[in-house]
């Protein structure tokens, strides 16, 4: 596995995760079989690990809902990326970024936003 770190400024961190969305979604991946590395179809992608985020607002009620960060992890199954805590642009309303896709096509939008209290509220588009 390689590590590799970018700076990035604010200012441009949904453009840097609308870029690496298209990355991500477009590679072909190498995995191992029998021993041999092996392309993945570039065309079959596996499903969003933002999708349980988008059934949870599909099914919620009401026109506004308020969560914890601590309970989207717990709807994702795992941890938000450390940059979810620190800029808000992970949280913009962009189709072009793979979790704002998530809530977006549930019928919703991120209307309020608390970095410090970790709390993030969506509301019905």
């Amino acid at each position: 596995m390689v590590s590799v770190s970018v700076l990035v400024p604010e200012e441009r961190m949904a453009e840097f995760y609308s870029l690496l969305g298209r990355w991500y979604g477009s590679a072909p991946s190498i995995s191992k079989s029998h021993g041999r590395p092996s392309l993945q179809q570039p065309g079959r992608r596996r499903p969003s690990r933002y999708a349980p985020l988008t059934k949870f607002l599909t099914d919620a009620r009401g026109d506004a809902t308020e969560i914890s960060f601590a309970k989207v992890e717990e709807i994702l199954g795992g941890d938000l990326p450390g940059s979810a805590r620190k800029f808000r642009a992970v949280w913009a309303n962009s189709e072009k970024l793979t979790q704002a896709r998530g809530w977006l096509e549930a019928g919703w939008s991120v209307a309020a936003l608390d970095l410090e209290g970790e709390r993030v509220k969506f509301e019905r588009a």
